[in-house]
């Protein structure tokens, strides 16, 4: 975790307002031997000490794991000690894209639902071009952000 701080306070001295995001594979501890550390070299709670923004990719689909997944992930994050309102801030990034095979709208909603339950405050969607084509799932997006 060293190379993160380092990167903070660079990112500190150029530009003292930008947020220290961490994109990650959401993996949980002990999925792939123990992958998320052991491969990825992630100690959560660690990171959580240091970045501004944790953005796991809650690809669902691609990962070949249930829509409630995403919200399991998301829930599991209070175990680095993540809370409401503090930082690390949580923005989850989900599928809407259809490769491996098709997401229909309603499990983009249910995706996008799961992952922006606290203790997330944003959440993204891979990727925007699939909205562009797809009205259904454009439409769950207002939706959300009008209820948020």
């Amino acid at each position: 975790n060293g190379w993160v701080r380092d990167m903070k306070a660079v990112g500190r001295h150029i530009r003292p307002d930008a947020l220290l995001g961490i994109y990650y594979c959401a993996w949980f501890p002990d999925d792939f031997n123990g992958a998320q550390f052991r491969t990825l070299g992630l100690d959560m709670k660690a990171l959580a000490a240091i970045a501004d923004v944790f953005s796991p990719m809650l690809y669902h689909h691609m990962m070949e794991r249930s829509p409630d997944w995403v919200g399991e992930y998301v829930q599991w994050l209070k175990v680095a000690g993540i809370r409401d309102g503090r930082k690390p801030m949580v923005w989850p990034i989900v599928q809407a894209h259809n490769k491996p095979g098709v997401i229909p709208t309603a499990e983009f909603r249910q995706v996008m639902w799961n992952g922006s339950r606290a203790p997330a405050s944003g959440i993204m969607m891979f990727t925007l071009h699939t909205l562009i084509g797809e009205p259904g799932k454009l439409e769950v997006m207002k939706d959300l952000y009008r209820k948020r």
